[in-house]
This record gives C-alpha cells, sequence and structure tokens, in this order.
C-alpha cells in the first residue's frame, strides 16, 4: 500500500534515525535520502537526545527498541520515546519504533509512538509510515486506539537488506 501524502507535507522533512546498528542507520538514511529527505543518526539514546534539543528542524524519529550504547548499557526504544516526549513536550515530533520483538507493539503504543514497524520490513513500509507521521504533524498521542488497530496487523516481510531485512517493492527504493 502506497500512502497518497502531498509533497508539501515531506518537502524539507528532517529524520533522525536511532540505533546501535551502525549498518542498519546506513541503510536507513539511504532509504529516505532517496525520497530526498534529510536525515541525521545518532547511535545511543543520549546522543539522540541532544540532537533533539539542538535541531528543531526533526520532525520524525524512527527508533529501533532494544540496542547497547556506546557506554556498554542497555537501551530501551521505548523509554527514549517516552524520555524525549517528556522533555520536548511541545514539539510536534512523531515516534516510529521498529522491532523484531511483536510484544513490544502495545509499550509503543503506550507511550503514544505514531506508528510500529516490525522487522523485517519492506523499504515501502518505512517510506508510507514516514509520509503518514509527516501528515498527522505529531498529534497522534490523541489517537492511540486506532494506532494499536494498525499496527496490530504489522506482518513480517523477507529479503535481505543488510543487518536490517527489508524488501524493496518499488523502483524507488531500488533492487537491494
Amino acid at each position: 500500500m502506497t500512502v497518497a501524502i502531498s509533497s508539501e507535507k515531506t518537502a524539507g522533512l528532517k529524520i533522525l534515525f536511532v540505533d546501535d546498528d551502525l549498518t542498519a542507520l546506513e541503510e536507513l538514511n539511504d532509504i529516505v535520502d532517496l525520497e530526498g529527505w534529510n536525515s541525521v543518526s545518532a547511535s545511543c539514546v543520549e546522543t539522540a537526545l541532544d540532537m533533539l534539543e539542538a535541531d528543531l528542524d526533526i520532525q520524525i524519529v524512527v527508533t529501533d527498541v532494544h540496542f547497547i550504547d556506546p557506554a556498554g548499557k542497555s537501551a530501551n526504544g521505548i523509554q527514549f520515546v517516552s524520555r524525549a516526549q517528556a522533555r520536548f513536550p511541545d514539539r510536534p515530533i512523531s515516534y516510529l519504533v521498529l522491532s523484531g520483538d511483536p510484544d513490544a507493539v502495545n509499550s509503543s503504543v503506550q507511550v503514544g509512538a505514531f506508528n510500529f514497524l516490525s522487522k523485517p520490513f519492506f523499504a515501502e513500509d518505512l517510506i508510507d509510515a514516514i509520509k503518514s507521521a509527516a501528515a498527522s504533524g505529531g498529534g497522534e498521542r490523541e489517537n492511540a486506539s486506532e494506532i494499536y488497530k494498525l499496527v496490530r496487523n504489522a506482518g513480517s516481510k523477507n529479503d535481505q537488506f543488510g543487518d536490517v531485512e527489508i524488501n524493496s517493492r518499488s523502483s524507488r527504493t531500488g533492487n537491494r
């Protein structure tokens, strides 16, 4: 399914990716670069929070659920979303959560994440989720029950795209 969102909503879009897997970060950045969007990356929660504070142009955050920060501490993307929302309550930021753990869906919705993508996922699914998040303008906290219905139906896909398993269903994301 392709989401039809006007290019006005996505023009100049800036996305922050948070993941400890540097290969995954590169690949996620490549996907959004093909769409003409801007992206920045952080490999740990503290860096991501600092980037959100410093860069007011970030509109969407895509975070993994489980990762280890450079100091060796276990980090949780759900806790990161909660901390970021508490720290920046007036910023219209949409949060997308990525995980291979289906149990993370409920936690994602509870903290107000806009969407949850099960790993592996199609590149087009990420693009559609980002377009939908851009259209929401960060107003998803009020829509948690509707989001749960959407993410409950998330399915797993095949093919390998580096360390992040992604299927490519359209020519714009390339045949990887």
